[in-house]
């Protein structure tokens, strides 16, 4: 590093790496080991409802349980950089909840609350909630930014330049002199 730049790189030393308290390995271990676990769930019951449905309804069986193996591996697509992926988590929990909160609306109209039903509920209503609240803690805290918000910031800088690139000449004033 050239000696000029040397008191840039020392200020920039001293700035903090992240906002409030960083994450630690433990941390961003532990959530990612518990969505594996809760993300296995719709993973496995998709697939198995993909290859045993049966019946006048096998077709929309198989529909729907192929939404729910996709979402079980919506979830384990965050796990790599999972403090990087909050819109894509959120959206996977919203689909999930909506889907809670419906099959919760069946319950409560008369269909038969067994144990499987309860546990899809706990599971959609409060564990996927929950490890939402988590990864959004732990990206807040590890000060990182949604991946598809760095993407967009990139984007709004390219574009920015290509504008400034395309851009027609500005017009002589009025009342200047022509040639």
């Amino acid at each position: 590093m050239p000696p000029v730049l040397q008191p840039f790189r020392q200020a920039i030393d001293l700035l903090p790496a992240a906002p409030g308290p960083s994450i630690t390995a433990f941390e961003k271990h532990a959530l990612q080991l518990a969505v594996v676990v809760a993300a296995t769930l719709p993973v496995a019951a998709g697939a198995w409802g993909v290859w045993t449905a049966s019946g006048a309804l096998a077709n929309h069986q198989r529909y729907l349980s192929g939404l729910l193996l996709a979402i079980g591996l919506g979830f384990w697509s965050t796990l790599p950089a999972i403090e990087h992926h909050a819109s894509r988590f959120r959206l996977l929990t919203a689909l999930v909840v909506i889907g809670g909160l419906c099959r919760l609306a069946g319950v409560v109209m008369g269909d038969a609350p067994s144990v499987a039903t309860m546990i899809a509920l706990d599971m959609e209503l409060a564990v996927t909630p929950l490890l939402c609240l988590w990864q959004s803690r732990l990206g807040a805290r590890s000060g990182a930014q949604d991946s598809r918000s760095r993407r967009s910031k990139s984007a709004s800088t390219a574009s920015t330049s290509v504008r400034r690139c395309v851009s027609p000449a500005p017009s002589p004033p009025a009342n200047s002199p022509r040639i």
